[in-house]
């Protein structure tokens, strides 16, 4: 099985990396062939913080580019090399992936710490506990629901 995981993050010491790269080392030990291309638009932060950084091991899949320029380039990376499916990591890489929707690839959304994540959580101040807020809750869990 190939499989793309997308992300917009460059390599780099923090929790959200590590998760991205256990999750790929995974598949990959149960076979999968794991390619992970790093979307970095021109000019935002992931692109100043990787300034004068070398990334040896991940030089050929870090991409920087406008936003419209990535769009393009992902759907021209699905046509070339044949995926089963795309994984998409965090908001941003499932933003850029979502295009490859039109090529009929699967397309896995891991949209770990999105906002509804933090509502649920016990120890978040009192505030986010309103009738309000879990109204709100309730709606995006419910279409969330319905998206399966």
């Amino acid at each position: 099985m190939k499989i793309l995981s997308v992300t917009i993050i460059p390599p780099s010491e923090n929790a959200e990396w590590w998760r991205i790269i256990n999750i790929a080392n995974g598949l990959k030990s149960r076979g999968a062939e794991v390619d992970i291309v790093h979307y970095i638009i021109k000019g935002f932060y992931a692109h100043e913080i990787m300034k004068g950084k070398i990334y040896n091991n991940y030089e050929n899949s870090i991409k920087i580019a406008s936003p419209i320029t990535i769009l393009f380039e992902h759907l021209i990376n699905l046509y070339h090399k044949k995926y089963d499916f795309v994984y998409g990591n965090t908001f941003g890489g499932a933003f850029f992936s979502i295009l490859g929707k039109l090529s009929g690839i699967p397309l896995i959304l891991d949209m770990h710490g999105i906002y509804e994540e933090f509502l649920i959580i016990d120890s978040k101040p009192a505030k986010l506990k309103t009738k309000f807020s879990k109204q709100i809750q309730g709606k995006v869990m419910q279409w969330g629901m319905l998206q399966r």
